[in-house]
């Protein structure tokens, strides 16, 4: 657990590997200098990508699939600073997209159906992430049935769903 200092301690944790950063209240938190440096840039990511969203849509439209992928890797960025509610707002947009143009078979979709499984978890969502899930596996399945040689991993969503 971080540590929580006054303006006054500041000079004994400037012996330290550790940072001080400001917090709400006037106090100071006492932080390794390594979660200082990777917070900053994991803030720094976020910021990349929703630059580059902004502009892809823009410039190339909204649902264009080029502006889907800088969607779902804002999201996949958002999820790991946890902040699953925005993540799960943009998979669904971009899943839903998938969906209308290509079907819940695409491998894609498929991707972004776990995708936004984790990020439904993440927010004590449980009963929502199962049925994903559910729907996931249903896509492997599908795809499986769809094709000649299939893969393993659709052959195991299969076997899963008929457990």
């Amino acid at each position: 657990l971080p540590l929580i200092i006054t303006r006054s301690s500041i000079a004994a944790a400037a012996d330290s590997q550790a940072k001080a950063e400001s917090v709400p209240g006037g106090s100071l938190l006492l932080v390794p200098a390594d979660d200082v440096a990777a917070a900053a840039a994991a803030h720094g990511r976020e910021v990349r990508r929703r630059a580059i969203l902004r502009s892809q849509e823009v410039a190339l439209g909204a649902d264009d699939p080029q502006t889907l992928v800088a969607a779902a890797n804002l999201a996949h960025c958002l999820q790991t600073l946890a902040r699953p509610e925005e993540s799960e707002r943009l998979l669904q947009r971009v899943l839903k997209d998938r969906i209308a143009k290509r079907g819940a078979v695409d491998v894609a979709a498929r991707e972004l159906m776990g995708d936004l499984a984790l990020a439904l978890m993440s927010q004590g969502r449980l009963q929502e992430a199962e049925t994903m899930c559910q729907r996931m596996l249903q896509g492997w399945s599908a795809a499986a049935a769809s094709s000649d040689s299939g893969s393993r991993a659709a052959h195991l969503a299969a076997e899963a769903l008929a457990a």
